[in-house]
């Protein structure tokens, strides 16, 4: 018999906390967090699962636009435990083209990057630091989404680390299995669920440090001249467009140039 696809944490016992994350990369100068505190508590996580194994589960928290372009280097994430083999997930970074709250990657959120990462068996109250390979540029006005997304365990469950500490913004959960196919506010369908630990790592920049590494230089150029030509179609981003024509051309170089260093 089949068991059925339910919202469980993965324990109760006593509430422990632990925090880990490692600094060797530059992650910039620039954290975001909803979270009122970063501890990670034994028992607060919530995800999809059926049988003790838990299915395909995402989590996410939307953060509203700002006035300077902010370039996305590094997720933190936490993970209550894992209690079957390794598995690895994925952190994806979006725009959200209608504003909060996020509804489904098919309907309103465009991807700019995505990492993936292991979730190693026994892990337990850890904060994973995942360095993104491909800096992703958000530029004034735009929602940024970042999202935490694993497929269905084989033999155990994965946790979100969470916590019930206070947040200043909603965290979001998806799952098909759970009959939860677009984003909803977690305390929209239960009291107990806690706050996913969640803290985005960047630096201010300008719009024309596109590769996002806080200067303008060669690689700018190059990434200008792969644009080359119109811009697709909103709410695909085309943050080479520096004049706002529709088109990457030659202006938009010359304004790079200049503000070459």
């Amino acid at each position: 018999m089949k068991a059925t696809a339910v919202l469980l944490s993965a324990a109760t016992a006593a509430t422990m906390s632990f925090l880990m994350a490692a600094h060797a990369q530059d992650c910039g100068d620039v954290e975001l967090t909803q979270n009122l505190s970063l501890e990670i508590v034994d028992g607060a996580g919530i995800a999809c699962a059926a049988g003790g194994i838990t299915t395909e589960n995402s989590f996410a928290r939307c953060y509203p636009p700002s006035d300077e372009p902010f370039t996305v280097r590094c997720v933190d994430i936490g993970i209550e435990r894992n209690t079957g083999s390794d598995l690895r997930a994925a952190v994806n970074i979006y725009i959200d083209v209608d504003g909060c709250p996020p509804t489904n990657p098919d309907i309103d959120l465009v991807l700019l990057a995505s990492e993936r990462f292991p979730i190693p068996a026994g892990t337990f109250l850890e904060l994973f630091e995942i360095e993104l390979s491909s800096p992703a540029m958000i530029n004034p006005g735009e929602t940024l989404v970042v999202e935490m997304d694993y497929p269905a365990h084989s033999d155990g469950g994965v946790w979100p680390g969470m916590n019930r500490l206070g947040q200043t913004a909603p965290t979001y959960i998806r799952s098909e299995p759970c009959g939860i196919p677009n984003y909803v506010d977690f305390g929209d369908i239960c009291i107990w669920c806690g706050y996913l630990v969640q803290v985005v790592k960047g630096a201010q920049t300008t719009p024309w440090d596109l590769d996002g590494d806080g200067v303008v230089g060669i690689l700018d150029p190059l990434l200008l001249l792969s644009a080359w030509g119109p811009c697709s179609p909103p709410p695909e981003p085309c943050s080479a467009d520096f004049d706002g024509d529709g088109i990457v051309g030659i202006l938009d170089l010359l304004t790079l140039l200049a503000n070459w260093g």
